[in-house]
């Protein structure tokens, strides 16, 4: 997101889930471009985005702690 402020929006396929791996998340989704973000007390992040695009998940990727979609 520091780059180009794009993220890859998809839903779990369990809400009860907080950190769901790959497989726990449906391949569709869209790409937004994040408008604003804001950094919560308890580390969490609050991002305001807009859908650009509607791709599917290609391929899944560990980064540094989150997953990259290519």
């Amino acid at each position: 997101m520091a780059k180009d402020k794009r993220v890859f929006l998809a839903r779990s396929r369990n809400a009860s889930v907080d950190d769901p791996k790959p497989d726990a998340i449906c391949p569709m989704g869209c790409v937004a471009n994040v408008a604003q973000s804001l950094k919560l007390p308890n580390g969490n992040i609050k991002c305001w985005s807009k859908a650009s695009t509607v791709p599917a998940a290609i391929e899944w990727k560990e980064d540094k702690g989150f997953y990259r979609v290519v």
